[in-house]
């Protein structure tokens, strides 16, 4: 699929928001929270839940240390500037090695796959919380 490059005279930005960092966050909590809904049960089942949910908390924790990290870097000039509100933001350019897009596309194609994992998982935990006891009685 090839991508149009935009070339209007909009705001352009190569960090992302801070709002697309909570959004991401919500999605691992999501996720993590579905995940032990649906396979927690007996044996070893909760200790590779609870490896896999230490995955992403350093995984959130390391994106959050990394923006930290990032924040203090900026020169004092970009700093002062801010991201200002999310919806100039996300009218604006987000700038990639490869040119530049459009914010809301870039920001799709970061959180789908966060949001396709986070909200599949969902949907096996409920399926799975109506199913319980469902079947052939024996």
């Amino acid at each position: 699929m090839e991508k149009d490059e935009v070339t209007t005279g909009a705001a352009s930005s190569d960090g992302l928001h801070p709002a697309v960092y909570i959004i991401m966050v919500c999605l691992a909590v999501v996720f993590v929270t579905s995940m032990w809904t649906f396979a927690a049960g007996q044996g070893y089942t909760g200790l590779a839940i609870a490896v896999a949910s230490t995955f992403v908390f350093i995984t959130v924790m390391l994106t959050f240390t990394l923006s930290r990290i990032r924040r203090r870097s900026v020169n004092a000039s970009e700093a002062d500037r801010g991201f200002g509100s999310f919806f100039d933001w996300i009218s604006g350019e987000f700038e990639t090695r490869h040119g530049r897009l459009r914010a809301t596309d870039a920001m799709v194609e970061l959180l789908l796959p966060l949001a396709a994992g986070a909200f599949g998982m969902a949907a096996f935990a409920i399926v799975f919380h109506f199913t319980i006891g469902v079947g052939p009685q024996g």
